[in-house]
């Protein structure tokens, strides 16, 4: 069974438009640039290998609802299981880069995990 990571950002006004974009882009680089050690890759090669299994993003609020409590993007990921979502949180150092990026451009942070199905 999968685990969906769901994380919206709202960022401080201060902040201009040009900088959310950047942090947007970096986010969505996580995909790509977040690997595991060799050690725990099964991938061919023995290389560490992707492990976020998709990662879809929006930066606008199409809900007629308006219900987004002022939040300015949400990303949601998808991760094989658990251990591979711990790994993310707790070990991944370009995720950790990230988080450090962002962390004084943010007012808030809204996390929400989860098993598929």
């Amino acid at each position: 069974m999968t685990i969906t990571h769901v994380v919206s950002l709202k960022y401080k006004d201060s902040i201009p438009e040009e900088e959310r974009l950047l942090a947007f882009e970096r986010f969505l680089h996580l995909k790509t640039s977040c690997k595991l050690p060799p050690s725990e890759s099964k991938g061919e090669g023995g290389g560490g290998g992707n492990y976020i299994l998709d990662l879809i993003a929006g930066k606008e609020n199409l809900s007629p609802e308006r219900l987004d409590k002022g939040f300015h993007q949400t990303f949601v990921l998808t991760f094989k299981d658990e251990k591979d979502l711990f790994y993310y949180l707790e070990q991944d150092e370009d995720h950790k880069r990230f988080s450090s990026m962002v962390a004084n451009l943010l007012e808030d942070v809204f996390v929400f995990d989860f098993k598929s199905g």
